[in-house]
């Protein structure tokens, strides 16, 4: 409400929003798979934590290499306070070099995508 010398004072401003979850938590953010040989492959897991009060909404989990690829049974609303797991697989398709990636978490938290951080080489 402000009030004022005007002939309609005081006025009301209604305001509205919707919020966004803050940060969530993810461990570990950085996933070393060593050497694999190539035919073969290696899973690692990262855990996404929801901090806030309000549920998450998870949208897509993409990898930036194709060398390794995440799988989830993550829920589209991951509840206040829970938690679900990202399994990260490392299968190199050629040998000799060292790779690199990030798996990407789009979600409605701030700074989203979150980023997780992958390696390995090829054996």
């Amino acid at each position: 409400m402000i009030s004022n010398n005007a002939a309609n004072s005081p006025q009301v401003a209604s305001l509205s929003g919707t919020g966004i979850p803050g940060p969530i938590a993810i461990a570990p953010t950085t996933i070393s798979f060593g050497t694999v040989k190539v035919g073969s492959s290696l899973q690692k897991p990262f855990a996404i934590t929801n901090k806030n009060s309000v549920g998450l909404t998870i949208g897509n989990i993409l990898s930036t290499s194709s060398d390794f690829a995440p799988s989830t049974t993550c829920v589209k609303i991951l509840n206040a306070g829970a938690t679900c797991m990202v399994q990260v697989t490392f299968k190199p398709a050629a040998g000799g070099r060292a790779r690199s990636g990030s798996i990407q978490i789009f979600d409605n938290a701030a700074k989203s995508p979150q980023t997780v951080k992958v390696s390995g080489t090829a054996g």
